[in-house]
């Protein structure tokens, strides 16, 4: 494996540091993991070819930079890492200036990066689980600082909850006693989110189907 991984790198003219970022665009935070590395160069390999098909014969050509910027950072973390990109992620990983970078993600919600929405919900439901283990309750509310993306994605599914047919806020039923989080907004540095325990558990289970409207 480690003699393959050379040759290709050796192939693609990549100085050491070059080596360096590109493992970081892939995800491979440990160079020394070279079945991990070589596999998301193979995948990579797959991906940059048929995108080349692809405009060769004429079955997707973008009208603009900022399209192919999307589609490619959608394979590169659904694809090939398969995990949900973050602002900070694009700027340190990819060298992408911050307001580019907001801006992307914030387009990617929409269209083809529904999937890449979904999984983010997905992952934020696990670490917020894990983090709010952890976290002291004051009487029976927690509060969390969260980033900027997870404060927009809990806003958004405590309004799928608390726009949810009525039946749903019963007692018994899968929102009771649901009620709406404070949210105290620093922009896109993050914030603090306040909210009793059984909301929390709402917020995580919403966020666990990948932000599905309950009908």
């Amino acid at each position: 494996m480690a003699n393959e991984l050379g040759s290709v790198l050796d192939a693609l003219h990549l100085d050491a540091a070059e080596r360096e970022s590109l493992a970081n665009a892939l995800g491979v935070t440990d160079t020394t993991d070279t079945d991990l590395f070589l596999a998301r160069l193979r995948m990579l390999q797959t991906v940059a070819f048929q995108e080349v098909v692809d405009w060769l014969i004429g079955r997707t050509r973008y009208s603009s930079v900022s399209e192919s910027d999307m589609h490619r950072v959608i394979e590169l973390f659904l694809t090939i890492r398969k995990e949900a990109p973050s602002v900070d992620q694009l700027v340190s990983e990819l060298a992408m200036p911050a307001g580019r970078a907001t801006s992307l993600l914030t387009r990617m919600r929409y269209g083809g990066g529904k999937e890449l929405t979904s999984l983010a919900m997905k992952s934020s439901a696990v670490r917020l689980d894990k983090r709010l283990k952890v976290v002291q309750p004051e009487g029976n509310r927690k509060s969390l600082w969260v980033d900027g993306d997870t404060l927009a994605q809990i806003r958004h599914v405590s309004m799928i909850i608390m726009q949810a047919d009525p039946q749903y806020h019963n007692k018994g039923q899968k929102f009771q006693t649901a009620q709406f989080p404070e949210f105290t907004s620093y922009g896109r540095e993050g914030g603090v989110v306040k909210t009793t325990i059984t909301m929390w558990n709402h917020i995580i289970a919403v966020l666990q189907t990948g932000g599905e409207r309950i009908t």
